[in-house]
């Protein structure tokens, strides 16, 4: 994923992320190794956690929906969408967010809507 990514107007904090659902206890069933002591999660970097993972490829497809929006040049590669929709789809599973691809596709599709209506919404009406 790009790092340093700035997109003027794109607000993630106004995104209802399927993610933001995950719970800390989900969070240290599925990673117990990292949240086992104090000193390892001070040590943990975030994609240690896949729940930051998951909500990272999230954001990068929110971004990529933004920047189509905007008619702005997409700031991650196309060519990994489809990957993170899989990868999504498989964590989404694990974490009781989803029952499967169809699912998944419709809370993706729910959260790029979301960044999109946000660029529409700093070009103004279309005449």
């Amino acid at each position: 994923m790009s790092k340093g990514i700035r997109l003027p107007g794109f607000d993630p904090t106004a995104i209802a992320f399927p993610s933001g659902a995950i719970t800390l206890d989900q969070m240290r069933r599925h990673d117990p190794e990292a949240f086992s002591t104090f000193s390892r999660l001070m040590d943990a970097r975030a994609d240690d956690i896949d729940a930051i993972g998951t909500h990272c490829m999230e954001l990068a497809l929110a971004e990529s929906a933004f920047a189509r929006a905007a008619g702005i040049s997409d700031p991650h590669h196309q060519h990994w969408q489809k990957e993170y929709r899989s990868l999504l789809n498989d964590a989404y599973k694990e974490y009781g967010l989803s029952t499967g691809m169809q699912q998944t596709r419709q809370l993706v599709r729910d959260f790029e809507e979301q960044a999109a209506r946000q660029a529409e919404n700093l070009r103004g009406p279309s005449r």
